[in-house]
């Protein structure tokens, strides 16, 4: 095995793979370590290394920076051909997978299946062609012919076990019972759509249960999850704020949401146990959908003997289009995924219902497949249920306790942000591209996604217990949130949240967090916002419900802004009015995960901070980003937001662990924002604190193996080096 020594310069000499490989190499320390005086020489030589490194960036032309280099997906063409462009999936599979490429950097599009055979010469261009739900036919053959003589790859995608002839029976596939189609009508498809799978040099699917399939083809397969877009996040959250101006009217609303009768024998498995819960428990509705133009329902309740008499108990609405999807979820309190476990076809249904129902807060009770049992954290994020009685212990929990539906639901939408987000499918979609380059590329990309499977799963942000003190809501969209943590800070919040008022960003939300301040603090506030509410599209206060501390409360806030990009801001810092408008161009519709801007401080320092290029290594010798940056609130919840952290340094850990899963930051050179010195500020109680320095270096060399905190300008001792201790560093 390489060392993480060479790993990491190979990272510095490949430039736009530095990130990548640098993440990577922390999970090697985490994972293996490296003992005694090994670390500490891998260490020291990593400090000189990273000191080189920076001078070099220093004066290295700016088009010659490393983290400004292309990458191996910058001059990839990935064309995608739909053979169902007009269904949900072509979204999920096709569109947003274009997405996904294209902020990985490559050249990405989608063409219909009836247009390919006009456009071969794009074809025959193009570095990988995949296909989606396309029958081999003259028009694809002309596709497939074309793009390989172009010396294309050619890749079959599916999200749904439909390429198996062997499968098309009524007794697998309940949708050819229920829709009136013939076995041999399926097993007709079935076939075509197996002929393009075997014309293809690869697949990719959207479970592992598919990918076995195609395997068990002969064909390589590679697992690209389903995922959401930014315009579904922001309709989802948009739909709960709306839901959540309407009255309470005590009904529990237990949603199904399906929007074509193929799964009769799926909600068998839950009939039963749920017939007997809206018979217990009068307030109980099932939620259902129908054809709003024939009134066709979308499941025959009639099939059920046990809900005879339960018609009046179930409330009909209309099937909508994908993107109008989240205003009926959000109706739900509790979302079911009723699978029939052991029947091949729908074990390797995808997870997205889950994804699509923790976007809106609702939480997910579904069948044990492989592709649920892997994404629902038993009783943390949902549930899982197999017989009869399981799905009625766990949905009757659920029904009867809200707080716990409230606690799963935030868990659900965290977890579903970390995995199935924008963000993390470009990664995905990166590290593909990669293997397809083929060479030292793929090599590189395969064994940073092996690295990535033995990782422990990622812990949730922690978001405390708070109470909103003043609300208002026009409830527009808007894409930032201001969020200020406060305490004792009443003689400076007024003026940090004037120079919020004052951006230049029309549209802007503000999120206050008071962290029971034993001072006036929350009259002026209350006095403040009471007087400046309109000037906000979305503005609440909260004040927690015991004091936490700065991480935690910044939690709280993160939690609590329904925008994407989240800037928080220090009570005693300011900005200058075009900060948040300026991060955000830096950031909108690119796969990176923060921009912070070069701040100036004020009070008692005039110096400048944050003035210097993204560079994760810079990380190894200590903090160069204060915590006034546009942060992706996807990014947020994939690290686990903030750690409580009384010492200090919330900020630093923060994006130790945003490098440590491959996210990216970007500099935006302009002084947009100020940073107040004074006698109470963090960088002076730290400095004035040598033993409290001390304790934060331990602390965040014991999270953080990989730092290599020693004072800058004089050598590390015989003792530092065996005890793997520095002794001080300037403050991050």
């Amino acid at each position: 095995m390489r060392t993480p020594i060479r790993v990491l310069f190979k990272a510095f000499q490949r430039g736009g793979g530095a990130l990548r490989t640098f993440s990577k190499t922390m999970g090697i320390l985490r994972r293996e370590g490296l003992p005694g005086l090994k670390r500490a020489l891998f260490r020291v030589h990593m400090r000189s290394v990273v000191d080189q490194f920076n001078e070099d960036i220093r004066f290295a032309p700016t088009s010659a920076r490393p983290h400004e280099q292309s990458n191996s997906c910058t001059h990839f063409c990935l064309i995608f051909i739909s053979g169902e462009w007009h269904t949900p999936g072509n979204q999920y599979r096709v569109t947003r997978h274009v997405d996904a490429a294209c902020a990985a950097g490559a050249k990405a599009y989608w063409m219909t299946l009836d247009e390919a055979p006009n456009r071969l010469n794009e074809l025959s261009s193009a570095q990988a062609v995949v296909i989606w739900r396309a029958g081999w036919d003259e028009r694809l053959e002309a596709a497939v012919t074309a793009a390989k003589q172009g010396g294309a790859l050619v890749i079959f995608d599916s999200d749904d076990l439909i390429f198996d002839p062997d499968l098309a029976r009524a007794s697998i596939i309940d949708g050819i019972r229920t829709n009136n189609v013939t076995e041999i009508d399926v097993r007709k498809q079935s076939t075509q759509l197996r002929r393009t799978m075997l014309q293809a040099d690869l697949c990719t699917a959207a479970t592992e249960e598919l990918a076995w399939h195609m395997r068990a083809a002969g064909k390589p397969a590679v697992v690209l999850p389903n995922g959401f877009a930014d315009a579904a996040l922001d309709a989802s959250r948009l739909a709960v704020r709306r839901r959540q101006q309407l009255r309470n009217d005590g009904i529990v609303r237990i949603g199904y949401a399906i929007g074509s009768r193929n799964h009769q024998r799926d909600f068998a498995v839950v009939a039963s146990a749920l017939a007997a819960i809206l018979r217990e428990r009068p307030q109980c509705r099932l939620v259902l959908f129908k054809n709003p133009q024939s009134g066709f329902p979308c499941l025959d309740i009639t099939e059920f003997p046990e809900w005879a008499d339960l018609g009046v108990r179930v409330e009909w609405r209309d099937v909508v289009p994908l993107d109008l999807l989240p205003t009926e979820m959000a109706r739900f309190d509790v979302n079911l995924a009723p699978l029939e476990v052991g029947n091949p076809f729908c074990e390797a249904k995808s997870e997205l219902t889950f994804f699509e129902a923790a976007l809106v807060d609702v939480v997910t009770v579904a069948s044990p497949t492989g592709p649920f049992c892997r994404v629902i954290r038993e009783g943390e994020t949902g549930f899982v249920a197999g017989g009869r009685d399981e799905w009625r212990v766990k949905l009757l929990r659920l029904v009867d306790d809200p707080a716990l539906r409230r606690r799963m639901a935030r868990a659900a939408k965290h977890d579903a942000m970390r995995r199935f987000g924008p963000m993390q499918q470009a990664k995905s979609m990166a590290a593909f591209i990669a293997q397809l380059s083929g060479g030292r590329d793929s090599a590189y990309a395969f064994e940073f996604k092996a690295s990535r499977l033995r990782d422990a799963p990622q812990p949730l942000p922690k978001v405390q217990g708070a109470e909103i003190v003043f609300e208002k809501d026009e409830l527009c969209p808007a894409k930032v949130t201001v969020i200020v943590p406060h305490y004792n800070y009443g003689h400076f919040v007024a003026e940090a949240l004037d120079s919020v008022r004052a951006q230049s960003l029309a549209k802007l939300d503000l999120v206050i967090v008071d962290d029971c301040s034993t001072d006036d603090s929350l009259d002026v506030l209350l006095g403040w916002v009471r007087q400046n509410a309109e000037r906000f599209n979305r503005l609440v206060l909260f004040r927690n419900q015991h004091n936490v501390g700065l991480g935690p409360s910044r939690n709280v806030g993160f939690d609590a802004a329904e925008t994407r990009f989240i800037l928080p801001l220090d009570a005693d810092n300011r900005l200058l009015p075009e900060c948040c408008e300026r991060l955000l161009a830096a950031l909108e519709g690119k796969d990176i995960a923060f921009a912070y801007p070069t701040i100036k401080q004020f009070g008692h320092s005039s110096n400048l901070i944050n003035a210097m290029p993204y560079e994760p290594a810079r990380f190894i010798g200590g903090n160069f980003i204060d915590a006034m940056a546009l942060v992706s609130k996807e990014a947020w919840a994939s690290v686990g937001g903030y750690e409580d952290m009384r010492l200090g340094w919330e900020d630093y850990d923060f994006w130790c662990r945003l490098a440590e899963q491959g996210f990216r930051g970007t500099w935006v050179q302009q002084t947009l924002a100020e940073y107040r010195v004074h006698p109470s500020s963090m960088i002076r109680t730290t400095r004035a604190h040598p033993e409290r320095k001390r304790l934060l270096i331990d602390d965040m060399t014991r999270r953080h193996p990989w730092l290599a905190l020693i004072e800058r300008g004089a050598p590390p001792s015989a003792s530092d080096l065996v005890k793997q201790k520095g002794t001080t560093i300037e403050d991050p």
